[in-house]
């Protein structure tokens, strides 16, 4: 039993690493390598990177850490920043995920972007 999950992991892993792939080919244009890693040591791989807000005061940068099967995105503005989480059960879940990454919705948070800046901007 313990080969075939490792066996669906590692293909699990291969489907995550190629959806990735081709989005980011699609999204921004950047090329790999057929065998090119794109997950970081602690398996941890950037998305999508933007400026949000009126005047583009913050940045998201959005990654997929599949050490805790959740994407994470971040929302920052100097010192200040807002996280939010989305978890997964499993990698099959995430693979899902991946097979229709749209750029919009991986940089869209829960919070209003204009009213977190009047939070920050009362506090400073």
């Amino acid at each position: 039993m313990l080969n075939v999950k490792r066996i669906n992991k590692n293909e699990s892993y291969l489907a995550i690493c190629e959806n990735i792939k081709l989005y980011c080919m699609a999204e921004y244009g950047h090329d790999y390598d057929e065998n090119e890693e794109i997950f970081d040591k602690d398996l941890i791989c950037p998305i999508a990177f933007t400026n949000l807000g009126e005047d583009d005061q913050f940045d998201i940068q959005v990654s997929l850490d599949l050490k805790n099967n959740r994407l994470i995105k971040t929302l920052s503005c100097s010192e200040d920043y807002y996280t939010e989480c989305v978890d997964y059960n499993n990698w099959e879940d995430i693979v899902e995920m991946t097979e229709c990454i749209d750029f919009e919705d991986m940089i869209s948070v829960k919070i209003d972007v204009d009213e977190f800046w009047e939070e920050i901007s009362k506090n400073q």
